[in-house]
């Protein structure tokens, strides 16, 4: 699928999600926030409409008065909630930052389930990474698997 597609079943499918598992009893804050997640990123006619679908629970007046001024057939409330595919939800790649002396001087994309002499070898190798580092001796490189890379020098 294409890199478009992937970023908006990501967003659909994982604010489907949550909005799902929070209207047993979350806060309301936490679904504001997931649905205006969505809606800065969903900002398409198919976006709009399942954007709507999401919404329709939480502001019932508002989304039915949007739905058929988008145009949309039926009512809102009439439609089915988006089913969420947790194939797109899979994620094989991620950014993490990387820290030397605990300030972000880099950002690197790898694979999920790179291992820690792989990892540290892409790092090091980083242009930025290099001139930051210069002569100085690297005295710890901390992995914290799936969140940030740190870089001690001295």
């Amino acid at each position: 699928a294409s890199m478009l597609a992937m970023r908006y079943a990501d967003v659909l499918y994982g604010q489907a999600r949550t909005l799902s598992l929070q209207a047993e009893g979350k806060a309301d804050k936490e679904r504001a926030k997931a649905l205006m997640k969505a809606a800065t990123k969903l900002r398409t006619a198919s976006g709009n409409k399942n954007l709507l679908k999401l919404l329709a629970p939480f502001t019932p007046h508002i989304t039915e008065e949007l739905w058929q001024l988008c145009g949309f057939e039926g009512s809102v409330h009439a439609q089915d909630w988006p089913e969420v595919d947790k194939s797109a939800l899979v994620v094989d790649e991620i950014e993490l930052p990387v820290q030397i002396n605990g300030k972000v001087r880099d950002r690197l994309t790898v694979a999920v389930d790179i291992d820690k002499d792989a990892l540290q070898e892409q790092v090091l190798a980083l242009p930025h990474i290099k001139e930051f580092i210069g002569d100085k001796k690297v005295v710890k490189f901390i992995v914290v698997p799936k969140k940030i890379i740190n870089i001690v020098i001295k």
